[in-house]
């Protein structure tokens, strides 16, 4: 069994239904992001602090004076580690940049949210989006709440934040690979069933860096390896 599912393990009735699963000794492998008292037999997905981290160095170098960076993370059950590492990272690295995180929740109008934020009083230097849904939440807002910004950092490689690479409406994204992601969690459960071999209990992806120059690369890989926009819908909203 592969489950995806961003909240998994508040609510009781998973638990009691996985564990019940993982009883008759049938593997189970959860995507992405969980609480680390879920049950599962292995957790794939991308290394989140990671993420934040190699986010939080690229928006060092690129914004050259201090000021406020926003960062718009991930309301969950439990903390998301993206946004916590940026936050750290940063601090780290700049002690003249402070960082403001953005809880966005999953059932909310996300681009207006985002609107709102942006058109305050407080001007900022830098924007960090720490998930797909929230990049393309951003290049759906109006134009003017996107001027005077210094530096945009966005997450995944998307039809949508490719072509905002070309036209600097987003300077960077960091990629966590989510098709990497399933195609490991689909091997490792494969390897288990055929050929019997251990499952660990995670599986890190480590995510990378695109930016303009090297960004067709992987998008036409992208498109080679699992079709365009017109045959494969990439759900980001």
């Amino acid at each position: 069994m592969v489950i995806y599912k961003e909240d998994l393990g508040e609510d009781r009735r998973y638990t009691a239904l996985l564990n019940r699963i993982l009883g008759k000794r049938i593997p189970v492998i959860v995507l992405e992001k969980c609480a680390s008292e879920t049950p599962y037999s292995c957790l794939v997905g991308p290394d989140e602090a990671l993420a934040g981290k190699m986010a939080a160095e690229m928006m060092a170098k690129m914004v050259c004076q201090g000021g406020n960076i926003k960062v718009f993370g991930q309301e969950l059950p439990f903390e998301d580690r993206n946004a916590a590492a940026f936050s750290e990272e940063l601090k780290r690295r700049r002690s003249d940049l402070s960082c403001e995180v953005v809880a966005l929740k999953l059932n909310e109008e996300q681009s207006e949210r985002i609107q709102r934020e942006l058109t305050g009083k407080n001007a900022f230097e830098g924007i960090y989006f720490t998930c797909a849904r929230h990049t393309a939440a951003f290049l759906r807002t109006d134009l003017s709440c996107r001027q005077g910004i210094g530096a945009v950092i966005g997450s995944e490689l998307f039809e949508e934040s490719y072509q905002a690479l070309q036209t600097d409406t987003l300077d960077a994204v960091i990629d966590k690979k989510p098709f990497s992601v399933g195609y490991k969690a689909l091997n490792l459960l494969f390897n288990n069933i055929v050929k019997n071999e251990k499952m660990p209990v995670r599986q890190s992806i480590i995510p990378r860096i695109i930016i303009q120059s090297n960004s067709y690369v992987y998008y036409r890989r992208r498109k080679e390896n699992y079709g365009g926009s017109k045959d494969f819908e990439y759900t980001i909203y």
